[in-house]
């Protein structure tokens, strides 16, 4: 669309968008971390975006998923992100694939090829399927750790190996070890949660910027920088 990116142009350049426009992006669960990646991604021109996740938008996602809306209430979330994707950029091509990422769909997801990978996942299991599988392909992958349970948003780039304040990462790099995985970009808190719960909580700002940080992180690399 004409003039859609006359603001993003002298940041990376004729030749960094024509360079997203070409790529692909796979993004793996698009909750309130993921959505957040979602729009950043089709907003930035990225010629190419799958979404991969079985579940669907309830009441309790309202307050921190950006595309939760009451009309998406019962709606497959890969579904809603595609039509999200759609209506923010007229040429993106997407894919919703409204399954759960593991074992039994891992290789044929990741059969279509991608530029690049955003792992927005929630399970330890299917986290670690997604990341071993994206390094065993050569697909380049930047992870999400916890957002849940904080009030602030001190979020890093950094390597999981290099992590120190978040429960969830603590666990995913016992799992990356044992897997043989050395090394995995990702966006992690700089501080301790602000509570500890069984069930994660929650507000709108930490998990949409961890999204956010996610995408970015990919536009850079996919355009050079």
């Amino acid at each position: 669309m004409t003039g859609a990116y006359d603001r993003l142009v002298p940041l990376i350049g004729s030749d960094g968008l024509a360079r997203l426009k070409h790529s692909s992006v796979l993004v793996v669960g698009v909750g309130g971390v993921g959505g957040a990646a979602v729009e950043a991604l089709a907003r930035c021109g990225v010629g190419r975006l799958t979404f991969v996740d079985g579940d669907v938008f309830e009441p309790s996602n309202l307050n921190r998923q950006l595309l939760c809306t009451l009309d998406a209430i019962g709606k497959n979330k890969a579904v809603i992100a595609a039509e999200r994707a759609r209506s923010v950029n007229a040429d993106v091509i997407t894919e919703a694939i409204p399954e759960f990422f593991g074992t039994g769909n891992s290789a044929r997801i990741l059969g279509a090829g991608y530029s690049f990978c955003i792992d927005a996942i929630d399970d330890i299991d299917g986290k670690a399927e997604l990341i071993t599988s994206c390094k065993s392909a050569g697909v380049p992958i930047i992870s999400a750790m916890g957002a849940g349970n904080r009030v602030t948003t001190d979020f890093e780039y950094t390597d999981i190996y290099k992590t120190r304040y978040d429960p969830f990462a603590k666990i995913m790099r016992k799992a990356l070890k044992n897997a043989g995985v050395k090394s995995l970009d990702v966006v992690c808190a700089t501080t301790e949660p602000t509570v500890k719960s069984g069930t994660p909580a929650s507000m709108a700002a930490p998990p949409m910027i961890m999204g956010l940080m996610l995408a970015n992180f990919a536009v850079m690399r996919l355009v050079g920088i």
